[in-house]
């Protein structure tokens, strides 16, 4: 039963990814960053031509830093964000927490669809 859990949970991780990556693609695209938009797309497998709303995934980030700054002031601990950005002039810069990343999962996992 585990196990059935662990493969659903597979699957809605890559349905919720596939969807990111159409909302960064249409983004790009959207706001004339085309070659950024067709380099995302091509490393994501994503197509060019996906529909999402104008300004969609700067809404979905908006809500997702309210209510990470709402369960912050509430004393909960939330990891939904890696970086808190600190707003200085034109940009922001992320302040790195301390998480850890194992980047040769990453490689390897993507390496075997690359080769394939």
């Amino acid at each position: 039963m585990e196990s059935n859990n662990s493969l659903e949970q597979t699957l809605q991780d890559g349905k919720l990814y596939r969807h990111v990556n159409a909302l960064i693609v249409a983004h790009l695209r959207d706001n004339n960053l085309n070659q950024a938009a067709s380099a995302v797309a091509s490393a994501t497998m994503t197509p060019m031509n996906v529909e999402a709303r104008p300004n969609k995934l700067l809404e979905l980030v908006a809500k997702g830093l309210a209510v990470e700054k709402e369960e912050t002031v509430r004393g909960g601990v939330s990891t939904a964000v890696p970086f808190d950005p600190i707003i200085t002039g034109y940009g922001s810069i992320p302040t790195p927490r301390a998480a850890s990343v194992d980047f040769r999962q990453f490689i390897s996992h993507h390496t075997f669809f690359l080769t394939s």
